[in-house]
């Protein structure tokens, strides 16, 4: 099985409207949802896309469609669920392009995708409502309250074996992993004053090590352009003895115009590497750059600072 990382998620329900068809017997909820934080908003958040709600609703009315359900309207999918006519115990469901209305297979290698967060919370409600409701007209009359569906973290699957996932943007700069915490930060007299995840979608594809990692930002989110940077890790719970750390050095955005600096790595003030060129979007460890630096801990209570 080839996993792979996906996007964030964090879905947004923005409103939800009552479609009646035109042939006076169905009728479907619209559910419309944003996906956000995204690289690419204009294609998963429908304040950006540039598609007009109302004049797909008025699409949709004119499509044809029977039955009645509901919709998830993302601005780049949209799914319709509705309740078997042959046997309303069951929900079918389909997809669309939301702006050409052109069918989207649901398959999936040997698998149908049925639903992302937010339609299975939606999804849930609904079909709660239709087993509850004495009628179409009464469970017509429900709407899902669902606002926000978060997912934590995106790369579980991806991270199962010999990774720990450490989502910094969410979980904060400090984790504790069997018994050793790890505390992340940008140093004393950083030009970088905060650190955020950052990831390459086709490197990490090709190696978790080097397409996925942390970056330094200053503090409006952008490349620091002047003085020095520093991200330092503070590790503590370390058993006595020596120890060492290998780290990857690989820059992973699609930056021609950028130069990538080189870096010295220290241990407790001591500079142990000099000079290194990191890499720009390696794929393999073998071909990114990469530091190796040993130290020694007296006890768990010692905290080592890289």
């Amino acid at each position: 099985m080839k996993i792979e990382k996906c996007g964030s998620y964090h879905a947004k329900i923005e409103g939800c409207e009552l479609v009646a068809m035109p042939d006076g017997k169905s009728a479907f909820k619209v559910y419309f949802v944003s996906i956000v934080g995204r690289d690419n908003p204009s294609r998963t958040e429908w304040a950006l896309c540039g598609i007009d709600k109302q004049a797909f609703i008025k699409a949709f009315r004119e499509s044809g469609q029977e039955g009645v359900g509901f919709l998830t309207a993302f601005p780049h999918i949209t799914k319709v669920f509705r309740y078997a006519p042959k046997m309303e115990i069951l929900q079918h469901v389909r997809a669309f392009d939301t702006k050409t209305f052109a069918p989207i297979s649901l398959i999936r290698d040997d698998f149908v995708e049925f639903a992302c967060l937010a339609e299975v919370l939606i999804a849930a409600d609904e079909y709660k409502a239709w087993a509850a409701a004495n009628s179409v007209e009464e469970y017509l009359r429900y709407m899902s309250p669902i606002e926000d569906a978060p997912v934590f973290d995106n790369a579980k699957l991806k991270t199962a074996t010999n990774f720990t996932s450490w989502y910094v943007d969410g979980e904060g700069t400090t984790k504790t992993i069997n018994g050793v915490t790890f505390t992340l930060g940008t140093g004393s007299g950083s030009a970088a004053t905060q650190l955020k995840g950052n990831w390459w979608k086709d490197g990490v594809n090709y190696d978790m090590q080097v397409g996925d990692g942390l970056t330094a930002y200053n503090s409006s989110g952008g490349k620091p352009t002047s003085g020095s940077v520093s991200i330092t890790v503070k590790i503590r719970g370390l058993s006595a003895g020596t120890h060492s750390l290998q780290a990857y050095h690989n820059y992973v955005e699609a930056d021609g115009n950028y130069t990538v600096p080189p870096i010295n790595v220290s241990v407790n003030g001591v500079v142990q590497v000099t000079g290194l060129q990191q890499s720009m979007r390696a794929t393999s460890t073998s071909t990114s750059a990469k530091s190796y630096v040993t130290f020694n801990v007296g006890s768990t209570s010692q905290e080592t600072t890289i």
